[in-house]
């Protein structure tokens, strides 16, 4: 089941209060990150080199946003670890 599909199902019975959510919270982000993953690939079919290099780079793209957000609200530990995680990324990537 995708991402995408499980928050329909999740939230559909949802008055609208718990509709934002804040991308900061390690949690949340690290859930949406997830979502994408599996939105990404059509079950039973294995994906490229390419389309998997694509989808670690965006799943790194999505790491530093969420770096850069909780840096600029002053939670210098949730960032360091958004941080971290990129950087591993990153280096799984050979891009560092």
């Amino acid at each position: 089941m995708g991402g995408d599909r499980y928050m329909r199902l999740v939230t559909q019975h949802s008055t609208g209060i718990h509709a934002r959510t804040n991308t900061a919270d390690p949690e949340t982000a690290v859930q949406q990150l997830v979502f994408m993953v599996l939105d990404s690939g059509t079950p039973g079919t294995p994906g490229t080199e390419i389309q998997f290099h694509q989808l670690l780079q965006g799943v790194v793209a999505g790491l530093d946003v969420r770096f850069r957000r909780a840096n600029n609200h002053s939670r210098s530990l949730i960032s360091g670890v958004f941080r971290a995680y990129g950087e591993e990324f990153e280096t799984q990537l050979g891009i560092r």
